[in-house]
């Protein structure tokens, strides 16, 4: 957690290990900056990591996992969690949450409502991540031949969005995602994740490590 977009070498890691670790985190912050931020529950990101000098596949395989799992082991004390999905070539593929906006899309009587129809249970925040989990890896291991796109709820998108790209409704606009509603709203919403993704980035890009984004 200790990393920074200028790369060193980190405490207690050897060079390749630091290196790893700064690829990973540099990626978590391009790709996750407004889940960091707070303004997007969750995000799906892949990893391909940094060529290995040790020339060995297995131990190129055993230090990403080294490294995914700490990350996994330590996210959770900054109210985020981590895993992986699935791998595709040489890349991994990985969901990043934050808890507590998870925890307001299992208490929201509308977006809970529309999970539970589509099949997913909201009991708890862990176990709706737990569904989504479960079918985005069968999507990515090939056996689900159909993406699950309530996910773009899990991503923070409008729930008449989701709706709408289901059903094949007419788009208004596009951003981070396809809208179906009001333009203008939409594009408020575009802003603001923009916004947050970029202050996110511009402090990681000041020299602040991952641990003081997460604090």
């Amino acid at each position: 957690m200790s990393v920074r977009l200028v790369h060193a070498p980190l405490e207690g890691c050897d060079a390749e290990q630091s290196a790893l670790a700064h690829a990973f985190a540099t990626t978590l912050v391009r790709c996750c900056a407004a889940v960091i931020e707070g303004t997007k529950p969750a995000a799906l990101f892949s990893f391909r990591p940094p060529a290995c000098d040790c020339g060995n596949a297995a131990c190129r395989k055993a230090r990403l996992r080294e490294t995914i799992a700490a990350y996994a082991r330590e996210l959770p004390l900054h109210g985020l969690g981590l895993t992986v999905l699935g791998h595709a070539g040489d890349r991994v593929q990985l969901l990043v949450w934050r808890s507590s906006l998870v925890e307001g899309i299992v208490c929201d009587p509308e977006l809970s409502s529309f999970l539970e129809a589509s099949g997913y249970r909201c009991g708890s925040a862990s176990e709706l991540v737990g569904c989504f989990r479960h079918r985005l890896a069968a999507f990515h291991l090939g056996i689900e031949l159909h993406f699950p796109h309530e996910v773009g709820v899990l991503l923070g998108y409008p729930v008449e969005d989701v709706k709408g790209y289901i059903s094949g409704g007419r788009e208004t606009c596009r951003g981070p995602w396809k809208a179906y509603g009001s333009a203008s709203e939409a594009r408020r919403r575009f802003g603001r994740v923009a916004a947050s993704e970029e202050r996110c980035r511009r402090r990681f890009a000041s020299g602040l490590s991952l641990a003081a984004l997460l604090s």
